[in-house]
């Protein structure tokens, strides 16, 4: 072999092992780059995770989420403790509108006297206003993970009747059945149509409930639903994933939780039935014949022999006879277990422990505000992006649309405003002195005191404005009338003469008098 030969061997040997050290060194770098959570291994293996779109995992899943979280609410304590805190939170009593001037006071007095006549009379169906309506909307939302407001019309009554009516229906009024590929401009998701862009377009509707009975399911089977534009229909769902065209129940990441939890309370309630009872096995051939006199010997569905005995009961036993009492287990970890299996099912409802399960035994005034902030602020984000923008300003748009079109209101700019949410202070007088104090150093507002109140600005001073002078027609002088007296009770003193106000001329000599009559008692 010659020195040549031997040499490119050598090199050719060299530079295989290189070769080999480099992917090496490449999978080790991969490895400890990667995600421990995506490493397939034998503890993973029934992890089952898929790459499907939000609207694909929702066509396969979307009716058993909706049954089942209806069943949580009729059943779970839970659940519809949890269902009617988030109701409760995020509509109350009704989310009144806070109208913009127009310009005209007119035109103002007439939008708000036909907005307070229809509002009374908003439904379609049955005698709810628009904010029972709001109410009964949002818990489909969140009990079904979405729910339908179709505009209707009905004769107006007079010149004062909005035509306008509101029908609020459940989502299984949507086909999900019918899908349909691109066909032209626009194709059908679960029931929506949309555009290429992926705009909601309309939705194809049944017209009425497809859990009604044989007929209707028949009906809704058949394919017979029909196409809603999207401007007469509100679909009030929470989308979490782009391009999510249906809501999923709010329950579903808890509900394994909840379903879990009534098994182990149904099996600790019947250990402790068992318990609680005077339990024998009697054993003995031939024994279930003779009376042992313990009780009445019955029989069961299957005809098995039982006996019926009542606490404190003596049984005499039969010679041959052996009775064995059951003694059940205690279980001494059920309180702890059941804590910690409520606080997985509030974090999985997303609302706090205290309002799932109405349990203020371990709670202070700062672990309950602590636990309530993170909560008011996700409340509040689903308040102004779903329950404002998707149904509020659009029922409004309505509203308006149909009082120009039957030439019950002009042509003008109307806009409303709505107040965000209300929250009950625990401590109001704390509260409205941290609020002085932030008003008066320049770093808050009283537009946004008024804001964090659930009203405005606007409302509050013009409500002040009615107070004060109805109590100065009635000739009543309050301290919380900052123009006439401080909160002390003391006449505000003014560089102008008291006589260009007769209230404050008023209010000037009965101070002057209450200070002469105690100069006099002093004196004395």
């Amino acid at each position: 072999m010659s020195l040549i030969s031997r040499g490119a061997r050598l090199i050719d040997r060299a530079g295989r092992r290189l070769m080999a050290a480099a992917v090496e060194i490449r999978s080790w770098d991969i490895d400890a780059r990667r995600y421990d959570a995506a490493v397939p291994t034998r503890d993973w293996e029934s992890w089952v995770a898929t790459d499907a779109s939000a609207n694909a995992e929702i066509s396969t899943s979307h009716r058993v989420l909706r049954n089942r979280a209806r069943d949580l609410v009729r059943n779970s304590p839970y659940a519809a403790s949890g269902l009617d805190s988030w109701v409760t939170n995020l509509i109350g009593d009704g989310i009144t509108p806070i109208f913009h001037s127009t310009g005209n006071a007119a035109v103002d007095e007439k939008r708000d006297r036909l907005w307070a006549r229809w509002a009374k009379q908003a439904s379609a169906t049955d005698g709810l206003s628009v904010y029972g309506l709001q109410a009964l909307s949002t818990r489909g939302m969140i009990e079904s993970g979405e729910s339908l407001i179709i505009r209707r019309r009905q004769r107006p009554a007079d010149l004062e009747d909005v035509p306008l009516r509101l029908q609020v229906v459940e989502g299984d009024f949507i086909d999900s059945n019918r899908n349909q590929p691109f066909d032209g401009d626009s194709r059908i998701v679960n029931g929506v149509q949309v555009d290429t862009t992926g705009k909601i377009t309309g939705y194809w509707l049944f017209h009425d409930h497809p859990g009604n009975g044989f007929g209707n399911f028949w009906y809704s089977q058949s394919g017979m639903s029909e196409f809603y534009r999207r401007e007469d229909v509100i679909h009030l769902y929470r989308a979490t994933r782009p391009g999510q065209v249906r809501g999923v129940p709010w329950l579903a990441p808890a509900m394994i939780e909840i379903n879990q939890l009534r098994d182990y309370e149904f099996a600790e309630m019947m250990r402790k039935k068992a318990a609680s009872a005077f339990a024998l096995v009697v054993k003995g051939a031939g024994l279930i014949k003779q009376k042992a006199g313990v009780g009445d010997v019955l029989t069961d569905s299957k005809g098995k022999p039982y006996e019926k005995v009542q606490p404190g009961s003596i049984a005499y036993a039969p010679d041959g006879a052996e009775i064995t009492q059951v003694n059940p287990a205690q279980d001494q970890g059920y309180p702890d277990w059941m804590n910690v299996r409520l606080h997985a099912i509030a974090a999985g409802f997303g609302i706090p422990y205290e309002l799932l399960t109405k349990n203020l035994e371990r709670v202070n005034f700062t672990s309950i505000r602590m636990g309530t902030m993170d909560y008011r602020r996700l409340a509040s984000q689903i308040r102004a992006h779903v329950i404002v923008q998707l149904m509020l300003d659009r029922i409004f748009q309505w509203f308006i649309e149909d009082a120009v079109r039957y030439e019950m209101l002009p042509e003008a700019d109307y806009r409303v405003k709505w107040p965000g949410l209300k929250w009950e202070e625990l401590d109001r007088a704390a509260a409205a002195m941290a609020d002085l104090r932030e008003l008066r150093i320049g770093v808050t507002s009283i537009t946004e005191i008024c804001a964090r109140r659930g009203t405005s600005r606007e409302q509050v001073w013009r409500e002040l404005t009615d107070d004060i002078q109805a109590a100065k027609d009635a000739g009543f002088v309050f301290d919380w009338d900052g123009s006439l007296v401080t909160a002390n009770g003391i006449a505000q003193v003014w560089q102008s003469d008291p006589a260009a106000d007769p209230a404050r001329q008023d209010v000037a000599d009965k101070n002057a008098e209450t200070s002469r009559t105690s100069n006099l008692r002093q004196v004395a």
